[in-house]
């Protein structure tokens, strides 16, 4: 990386060099901690500009992502035959919900 001024750095320049010097990875806005409701984003994006739209997309991705590993989790402590591995990765699907994440250690101790 070249020496610049401050100023000169973007937020993707330095994403790009902690991921190629320190095996970094970008995670999803949502695995850190609930984001905020649609509208607000949309809101926001707005007074932005179109050009912030293309992140959009994929915040709702991810949400959509969320949700479904969230109804996963709770069918899969409802169910009584569930293997260990389904419960590990719902697990990872659900890291950001302690409830759920507890429902399933529960069930693990159960599972096959």
């Amino acid at each position: 990386m070249q020496k610049h001024a401050a100023k000169d750095i973007t937020e993707d320049a330095i994403i790009h060099w902690f991921e190629e010097n320190w095996e970094a990875t970008v995670v999803p806005y949502w695995k850190l901690k609930y984001p905020p409701h649609w509208e607000e984003l949309k809101s926001a994006a707005k007074s932005v500009g179109s050009s912030e739209g293309h992140d959009l997309g994929v915040w709702q991705e991810d949400r959509r992502l969320q949700k479904y590993w969230e109804e996963r989790a709770r069918k899969l402590a409802a169910t009584p035959n569930v293997t260990k591995n389904e419960i590990y990765t719902a697990i990872e699907g659900v890291k950001t919900n302690s409830d759920l994440v507890q429902l399933l250690k529960d069930q693990l101790k159960r599972a096959k």
